[in-house]
């Protein structure tokens, strides 16, 4: 997911899944990644995260949005207080900032995403409210709300639904650990809607197509791998499916054998960057012009 969420332009729609109205005031042209992270070591093989500045669409200033990648399995009861020190880091950084340069009293607003992949639902409190020892006294705590993604909770149906091409391979992904014939059958659906992008969007295309091939690689038992690629394959045009076969080649060969004991998520990762850089990463940066659609 960070490879995908890392574009703009399909970061812009995974606002759109969780809040279309606050993806619709972003200005996806002028969005912007920063390279920062909050992250301290032991969390690092488990968890990504990303910051991005996203000006306005038809008024003036900007919103910081900052979102934290869950790839394991199991939940982070400690994950609103460490949302909490991004949050606050980023704001002493600009409370200084505008001290020294004697600037506007204010805060850029900043809005949190939490991202979780894992097969279990996520229980654990999502507000700092639920961490306190002391209910009757969670009005002194300071309010945080989270916009999640808690991807076992997500109906699929509502992700096949939905108009946002992110959703449909977020819609796969959901269905990653179902018997072979609903997981073929979801693989089938959804690529065949992100084959219906239109050419103006071939690059979006292409990487949402890695995208699920490499979930084959990735997360199914290998005797399902060519079963899978045929299926995959007839949901493609056929002009667009030498295409597919040269990135399933790709990938097959860029995807290292030791992403199997760094967890799954990571493996598709590393798979997917070392397969665009082999393709045209270049050409990924057009994905800033598409439409949230």
């Amino acid at each position: 997911m960070r490879v995908l969420l890392g574009e703009p332009a399909l970061f812009v729609q995974l606002v759109a899944v969780l809040d279309p109205e606050l993806a619709r005031r972003i200005d996806p042209v002028r969005l912007v990644r920063l390279e920062r992270t909050f992250l301290d070591e032991a969390y690092r093989e488990r968890e990504t995260d990303l910051l991005y500045r996203a000006p306005f669409t038809e008024e003036e200033g900007e919103l910081w949005i900052y979102c934290l990648l869950e790839h394991q399995s199991t939940v982070d009861p400690w994950m609103p207080l460490r949302f909490l020190h991004a949050m606050t880091s980023l704001w002493e950084e600009e409370r200084r900032r505008r001290q020294t340069e004697k600037e506007e009293v204010r805060l850029t607003p900043i809005v949190p995403i939490l991202v979780y992949t894992g097969g279990e639902p996520w229980d654990a409190p999502a507000d700092l409210q639920g961490l306190l020892g002391a209910p009757f006294l969670a009005d002194f705590a300071p309010r945080l709300d989270i916009l999640r993604l808690d991807l076992a909770r997500t109906n699929p149906a509502d992700l096949e639904r939905s108009e946002v091409p992110l959703a449909w391979v977020l819609g796969a992904l959901r269905e990653e650990k179902a018997d072979p014939g609903s997981f073929a059958a979801a693989l089938e659906r959804n690529a065949e809607k992100v084959d219906g992008l239109p050419e103006e969007r071939i690059v979006e295309w292409r990487l949402l197509v890695r995208f699920l091939l490499a979930l084959v690689y990735q997360r199914r038992p290998l005797d399902e791998h060519r079963g899978l690629f045929e299926s995959l394959g007839r949901r493609i045009k056929s002009r667009r499916r030498s295409e597919v076969e040269e990135m399933e080649g790709t990938l097959g060969r860029t995807l290292p054998e030791r992403a199997h004991q760094e967890g799954y998520e990571k493996g598709i990762e590393k798979g997917i960057e070392k397969g665009m850089l082999e393709g045209n990463l270049e050409a990924l940066r057009t994905l800033l012009r598409a439409s949230i659609g």
